[in-house]
C-alpha cells in the first residue's frame, strides 16, 4: 500500500495487508490499531508511527528523519529501525511485551531517545536488541537482566525505577538513579556491575542493594 510524497495520514484498522504500507516521502501519521501486515515504512521527514494492537510480520522502518515511535500494543516480528534522525521510542509496557524484539534507533550521535514507560519485563540480549539509542530512560519500570549481558547508550537514566541485575552486567556509557534501585542481590557476594562511564544517583528513595559477607570479607561489586 504506497501512500507517496506529501503527509499522509494512514490507518491499519482490521485489515489484512500481505505486503508493506509504505507512507512514503513527507511528515506522515501512521496508526496501526488491528489487522496485519507485511511491514511498515515510512520516507524522510518527521513522521509519528503508533503500534496499538495490529501485528506486523515483518519491520516497521520510520526512514530519515526526527521521527516517533509508539509501541502501545501488538506484536512487530521484525523489529524496528528508526532511521537516521533524532528519533524518539516510546514502549508503554503495561501493554506491550519486549521479549525479542529489536529496537534499533539507527545511528548513534544524532540524539535518538528510547523510554522505557512501565516495562515490568525481562530484557532479553539487550546488547543486541536494544541498539544505537543515545538515551535510555526507565520509566516507573523493573527491568530484569540476565548475567553477562550488557547494554550500550551514552545516558542511561532509571526514574522511580528497579533494574534488577544478577551474575554481573554492564552498562556502556552513564547510569544515572532518581529515586531508583540498582538490585544485585542473589544470596551470593562476588556479582559485578559494571559502568564504564559515570554512576550517580539522586532522591531519597535511591538505593543500591547488594549481598555482602563479613565474615569472609566479600561482596558485590559495582
Amino acid at each position: 500500500v504506497p501512500g507517496g510524497a506529501g503527509d499522509d495520514n494512514s490507518s491499519l484498522s482490521g485489515a489484512t495487508v500481505p505486503g508493506a504500507i509504505d507512507a512514503g516521502e513527507g511528515n506522515n501519521f501512521v496508526t496501526l490499531s488491528a489487522g496485519t501486515a507485511g511491514s511498515v515504512s515510512a520516507g524522510a521527514g518527521v513522521d509519528t508511527i503508533t503500534l496499538a494492537g495490529a501485528t506486523i510480520s515483518g519491520a516497521i522502518n520510520s526512514g530519515a528523519g526526527n521521527d516517533i515511535i509508539n509501541l502501545t500494543s501488538g506484536t512487530v516480528a521484525g523489529g524496528v529501525n528508526a532511521g537516521a534522525g533524532a528519533d524518539t521510542l516510546n514502549v508503554a509496557g503495561a501493554t506491550f511485551t519486549l521479549g525479542n524484539t529489536k529496537l534499533d534507533g539507527g545511528a548513534t550521535g544524532q540524539g535518538n531517545i528510547l523510554n522505557l514507560n512501565s516495562v515490568n519485563q525481562t530484557l532479553v540480549s539487550p546488547q543486541s536488541n536494544l541498539v544505537n539509542w543515545d538515551t535510555i530512560n526507565a520509566n516507573s519500570s523493573t527491568l530484569t537482566v540476565s548475567g553477562g549481558d550488557s547494554l550500550t547508550a551514552a545516558q542511561v537514566h532509571l526514574n522511580a525505577s528497579k533494574f534488577v541485575a544478577r551474575n554481573g552486567f554492564s552498562i556502556n556509557g552513564n547510569l544515572a538513579l532518581n529515586t531508583s534501585a540498582l538490585d544485585m542481590q542473589d544470596d551470593a557476594t562476588g556479582d559485578k556491575f559494571n559502568v564504564s562511564g559515570n554512576y550517580g544517583a539522586t532522591g531519597s528513595g535511591s538505593s543500591l542493594l547488594v549481598d555482602a559477607d563479613v565474615a569472609a570479607n566479600g561482596a558485590a561489586e559495582l
